[in-house]
């Protein structure tokens, strides 16, 4: 049988499509920092915003690795645009983390989908954290680039306690983004938790699946990729990832 476990090339996909998504809206969102007052208040905007896409993401989601993957790939991006080792390492982490929570907590519980999100959120630190890690080389820097009145309203904003402030709004925000995102994306969360034994069967066996015995499905409102899923039935998967009963 083939090993589920391992990333497929459509788990790749999907990790590059929601990946690139999330970060252009972080960086949109990131723009506002060009007015320093907007600043601390971008801790909870940023995993607010961003909740949206990633609950999308979040459905995927059915293997480790995927988020890991994400803050891999965040995290080298803002390397490569000046965030430096501590914006890779606190994107790393933050996609560890969210991987770990995930896959403890179980693919198909909201909970632990909150929870992974908020977890995840706490990566985003790695950006602003070079304001008190980075040293004054950094801070030389905002005042080239930013000018002088820039610069020191800035740190005026962002004091040493702000560090743990921000982690906090961090994961805050991460909770409300992932209800928003929920909110947003109910009709799709209904069917994956009305299936939830179903697709859970798609994943660990891959090729057949046998249909739940809930009332969801007795009543036929259980789905899977438009199928009715009906108690007691087998289904094969074909290689499209789609569904088809075995007729006995």
């Amino acid at each position: 049988m083939e090993n589920t476990k391992k990333l497929t090339g459509k788990d790749l996909i999907n990790v590059g499509i929601y990946t690139a998504m999330t970060l252009v809206i972080f960086f949109v969102v990131g723009l506002l920092t060009a007015l320093p007052v907007v600043y601390p208040f971008l801790f909870i905007i940023w995993p607010i915003v961003c909740g949206i896409p990633m609950m999308l993401y979040y459905t995927k989601i059915q293997k480790f690795g995927m988020l890991t993957i994400t803050g891999i790939i965040g995290g080298i991006f803002f390397y490569l645009i000046g965030y430096g080792w501590i914006g890779l390492l606190g994107w790393v982490l933050g996609g560890i983390l969210s991987d770990v929570v995930l896959k403890i907590g179980g693919y198909q519980k909201f909970k632990a989908t909150v929870l992974s999100y908020a977890c995840f959120c706490l990566g985003i630190m790695g950006c602003p954290a070079n304001l008190w890690f980075a040293g004054e080389a950094y801070w030389e820097n905002i005042h080239t680039s930013m000018g002088d009145q820039y610069a020191n309203t800035l740190q005026s904003l962002m004091p040493s306690w702000m560090l743990y402030v921000g982690f906090a709004l961090l994961f805050v925000g991460g909770i409300l983004g992932a209800l928003l995102g929920h909110k947003m994306l109910k009709k799709h969360f209904e069917e994956l938790e009305l299936c939830n034994g179903a697709v859970q069967a798609v994943v660990e066996t891959d090729r057949l699946l046998l249909g739940p015995t809930n009332q969801a499905a007795a009543d036929g409102r259980c789905r899977y990729r438009g199928i009715s899923i009906q108690p007691h039935r087998l289904y094969d998967r074909g290689g499209d990832d789609s569904l088809r009963p075995v007729v006995d």
